[in-house]
C-alpha cells in the first residue's frame, strides 16, 4: 500500500469560494457565477466559467484577509506626493 496525499479538493469548486468569501460578496460572485454557468452551456464559453472561479478565488482570498480592506483604504486615500514612481511608467500629472 502506498500513500496518497491528502486531497483538500479544488479550491475553485464554486462551494469552496463560496465557504471562503466574506457574506457581503456572497450576492455578488452567486450572480456572477449563475450567469456564466448558463453562458458556459455553447461549449465554446466554457472556458469562461474557470476564468470567473479562478478570479473570485483570488478574489475570495484577498477579501477574507483582515487587513485588506484597511489596505484599500490606503490606497485610496493615499495622496499624490506619498506615491512611489514606478520606473518607466509616464507620470500623470
Amino acid at each position: 500500500m502506498t500513500a496518497q496525499p491528502v486531497s483538500e479538493g479544488d479550491p475553485e469548486n464554486p462551494a469552496a469560494i463560496l465557504g471562503l468569501l466574506p457574506q457581503p460578496w456572497h450576492e455578488e460572485f452567486l450572480a456572477e457565477y449563475r450567469h456564466a454557468l448558463e453562458a458556459a452551456q455553447d461549449v465554446r464559453r466554457w472556458p469562461f466559467l474557470a476564468e470567473l472561479l479562478h478570479r473570485w478565488r483570488l478574489r475570495a482570498i484577498a477579501y477574507s484577509n483582515p487587513e485588506f480592506s484597511a489596505a484599500v483604504r490606503e490606497a485610496r486615500d493615499s495622496r499624490p506626493e506619498g506615491l512611489i514612481l514606478v520606473r518607466g511608467w509616464p507620470a500623470r500629472q
